[in-house]
């Protein structure tokens, strides 16, 4: 799979974290949104990024969706939770729901990469 992305996105940022928390193999594919590549526009009709490029599928545009998707990929590693009689849709651990509010703010992103990492290089 390819993700077309752009690194001052806020969102692109959050679905590269999500990938590599969930050791998903992505090929991060830097596009110019200001002069962007045919497959870009191509794939994405709100002509922004992230867009997942899927080796046996349909590209997926947004960066929820992709995250959901990454998350369905995994088996449900990225959502786990344990709030027993909530909605699925409801089911969102606080920490993601916190890192994922950090990773759309530019000033917090660097704190927010650096958190993801140390959280995912825990042994055990």
């Amino acid at each position: 799979m390819r993700l077309l992305c752009a690194p001052p996105s806020p969102f692109a940022s959050k679905v590269r974290m999500a990938a590599r928390h969930l050791d998903v193999p992505l090929e991060e594919v830097y596009a110019d949104t200001s002069n962007p590549p045919p497959d870009f526009l191509a794939n994405n009709p709100l002509g922004k990024v992230p867009v997942l490029l899927r080796d046996d599928g349909p590209a997926i545009y947004d960066s929820v969706a992709i995250m959901h998707f990454l998350d369905r990929l995994s088996g449900g590693e990225l959502y786990r939770g344990t709030h027993r009689g909530l909605p699925a849709s409801r089911r969102r651990p606080a920490t993601l729901q916190a890192l994922a509010l950090c990773a759309d703010d530019p000033e917090m992103r660097g704190r927010t990469c650096a958190m993801c990492l140390q959280l995912h290089r825990r042994p055990g």
